[in-house]
């Protein structure tokens, strides 16, 4: 209808044209002219108005058919075609489209059906495991912090305890060298004691020779007791002859008194007899009193020699005591010798012991180091992996709006 219109339309402004050609040709005034080309004009609208009515009619009912067709179509009847369209042969091609595409429209509205189904069950699997996958990236995320938290409390335990094998290794060595100097002394106090042994032996020895010295001058000290109680004992026939004699040597100077002259020469032997009765009496007295006093000094020293012997029966008990004690250091010092060579070989495993530990405290501290730093990788990496799944679940909750948004939409066409 259209296209009739717009011939209908050429038509008649080709023949206004040729009208005002002619009318040029012939000489008419130029008013005339355009009175005419108006007229002719006004009858073409009119024709042009006459023609769009019955058009318009025309395709009134065909845009009513299409109405119900549409409608149909919102319903969800996409099997409905045009056959009570009146086409001409030109337009046979839209309707030949028109129900392909209702064909097409129906195979879309099963398989929009069918993938909204399938999309609304996989976006509530994939929420689901999302939000397991949330879950366990937050639980790991802990895990992994919990872990580095314990590798980094592990890092300083493992350093305070490279710094006590340190101590203990520094200790150790100050052991070390106190178990040598100790077995140097016991070595030494060996040494002195088996000196000592021997010289408590030449003591008793010396003893035993200086006790019989004692009783040899205890018997010669008795001796001399009993010769001074018979030195006294002569002193005293001594001078009680002494006496005697100067009793008679006082009787021969009485008697050369009377007899006078005579008697001169017989009283001066009397005299001297007399005088050494007197110097033998005073001679014998001090030498009593020097043997009185010798035989004190020599009880004296009989009492000293035998508290002498005593203090010696005692040094010698005191001696085999000591030789006694000495045998035990001895026989102790062989112990600790043993003993100290066995600590010392305990040391030296120890100390052995200890570096191995070192070598091990500080690999252990690398590994710890590289444990942490791993577990803060992995920390932000789990993370990372947390934010993704996050987007993955906000991605998830578009595209469940967007198959709710179809779903609706789905609705509406049916």
């Amino acid at each position: 209808m259209i296209f009739v219109t717009i011939v209908v339309a050429v038509i008649t402004y080709g023949t206004s044209a040729l009208l005002v050609s002619y009318v040029q040709t012939r000489g008419m005034g130029l008013s005339k002219t355009l009175l005419f080309i108006y007229g002719i004009l006004v009858l073409g609208v009119i024709w042009q108005g006459v023609l769009a009515a019955i058009g318009s009619r025309f395709i009134l009912k065909q845009l009513m058919l299409l109405r119900r067709v549409a409608v149909a179509v919102r319903k969800g009847d996409f099997s409905m075609t045009l056959p009570e369209l009146r086409l001409k042969n030109e337009n046979s091609e839209v309707a030949e489209v028109f129900a392909e595409t209702m064909q097409v429209l129906d195979e879309y509205k099963k398989m929009t059906d069918q993938s909204t189904h399938a999309i609304n069950e996989t976006v509530q699997y994939v929420s689901r495991r999302a939000c397991e996958a949330k879950e366990g990236a937050h639980t790991i995320a802990d895990a992994i912090q919990e872990i580095s938290q314990g590798a980094m409390q592990a890092n300083d335990v493992v350093d305070q305890q490279a710094s006590m094998v340190t101590d203990t290794k520094r200790n150790l060595d100050q052991l070390r060298d106190s178990v040598g100097h100790g077995n140097e002394a016991a070595v030494l106090l060996h040494q002195q004691v088996e000196f000592g042994e021997q010289k408590t032996q030449m003591i008793t020895q010396e003893i035993a020779g200086t006790k019989d010295s004692l009783g040899q001058t205890k018997e010669i000290t008795q001796d001399l007791v009993v010769r001074a109680n018979d030195v006294e004992r002569i002193l005293a026939a001594v001078e009680d002859i002494a006496n005697r004699t100067n009793l008679i040597a006082l009787n021969a100077s009485i008697e050369a008194a009377r007899a006078g002259e005579e008697g001169k020469g017989f009283a001066v032997v009397a005299s001297e007899v007399r005088t050494l009765a007197e110097q033998s009496q005073e001679a014998s007295k001090e030498i009593a009193h020097v043997i009185a006093t010798m035989v004190s000094q020599i009880a004296k020293v009989n009492a000293a020699v035998d508290d002498t012997s005593v203090s010696f029966d005692h040094v010698e008990n005191a001696l085999t005591g000591i030789q006694f004690a000495l045998q035990k250091i001895t026989t102790s010092s062989s112990t600790v010798e043993q003993l100290i060579e066995q600590v010392d070989r305990q040391v030296k495993v120890q100390h052995e012991q200890m570096d191995e530990l070192f070598d091990f405290a500080k690999r252990l501290e690398a590994v710890m180091s590289e444990t942490t730093a791993l577990a803060e990788e992995v920390s932000a990496t789990t993370s990372e992996q947390a934010s993704a799944v996050d987007e993955i679940g906000t991605s998830l909750d578009t595209l469940s709006a967007m198959a709710t948004k179809l779903v609706k939409s789905q609705k509406i066409i049916s």
